[in-house]
C-alpha cells in the first residue's frame, strides 16, 4: 500500500501528459542501471530540477542541475526501480525515465 499522496508511476505519466518514456535530446542519463550513481548530461546548460521517485511515487530526492554534467549519488537508496523525472525552469517535465540501481 502507498503511503497516502504517493503518486504511482503511471500517474507521474498521467500528470504530466506522457504516456512513455521521454527522451529530451539536450538531456542524457548515463549510467542505467546505476551502481553508486548516475550523472546527467545537460548539454544546452540549462537550470533543471531532477528528481527520484520510488515506485509508489515517494520522492526519494532532488537535485538541481549546475553545469554540462550533475552528478547523483545513489549510495544511500536501496536496489530497484525508480522513477528519473527533470523538469525545467518553466515547471514542464523534459525528460522522464525508469531508472535501476542495482548493486
Amino acid at each position: 500500500q502507498p503511503p497516502a499522496g504517493a503518486r504511482t508511476y503511471n500517474q507521474l505519466l498521467t500528470e504530466s501528459k506522457i504516456h512513455n518514456d521521454t527522451r529530451n535530446k539536450n538531456i542524457d542519463v548515463y549510467p542505467n542501471p546505476a551502481i553508486n550513481y548516475f550523472i546527467v548530461y545537460n548539454y544546452d546548460l540549462s537550470n533543471n530540477m531532477i528528481s527520484l521517485y520510488d515506485i509508489s511515487g515517494k520522492l526519494m530526492m532532488s537535485k538541481q542541475t549546475k553545469d554540462l554534467a550533475t552528478r547523483v549519488d545513489v549510495n544511500d537508496l536501496p536496489n530497484g526501480v525508480y522513477v528519473l523525472t527533470i523538469k525545467g525552469t518553466d515547471g514542464k517535465i523534459s525528460r522522464t525515465e525508469k531508472m535501476v540501481i542495482a548493486r
